[in-house]
């Protein structure tokens, strides 16, 4: 939605995909959410034949599973994102409030990296944050 049909932010303002995302497992996913843009531009792996089938009958991704491959199961998905990003480094994002699942290494790249990340949320980032959405006292 916030990019054309060669990956091009529509505006100034919207930063492009992420450079450090390598891959993505697509485990588990609501009907109607459209994404066909990420599997169009990152390389994605479907976790099983249902899922996929899923994904298929869905009006808005109609063309998900023309991007993506398909694994039988998790293991071997993230076994071949691993292995093709040549990373460990893996982060799974499962629809938890406030929370994701992580790989050791990369929780022990993010704890390395922490100091001093409060300081800038709590005086740059929050009220900027707070500001476009005209949230006073925040």
């Amino acid at each position: 939605m916030y990019f054309d049909q060669e990956g091009v932010p529509l505006l100034e303002e919207i930063p492009p995909l992420n450079p450090a995302i390598k891959w993505i497992v697509n485990n588990y996913c609501f009907i109607g959410l459209p994404c066909t843009f990420f599997a169009q531009h990152v390389p994605t792996i479907v976790v099983g034949r249902t899922l996929a089938d899923f994904i298929n009958s869905c009006p808005q991704n109609p063309l998900y599973m023309r991007y993506a491959v398909t694994a039988d199961r998790l293991e071997e998905a993230v076994r071949l994102a691993s292995k093709a990003s040549g990373t460990s480094n893996l982060i799974a994002f499962d629809g938890a409030v406030g929370g994701f699942n992580l790989t050791e290494p990369l929780a022990d790249l993010l704890r390395s990296k922490a100091h001093g990340i409060e300081e800038r949320v709590e005086t740059q980032l929050l009220p900027k944050w707070c500001h476009q959405r005209n949230l006073k006292g925040c």
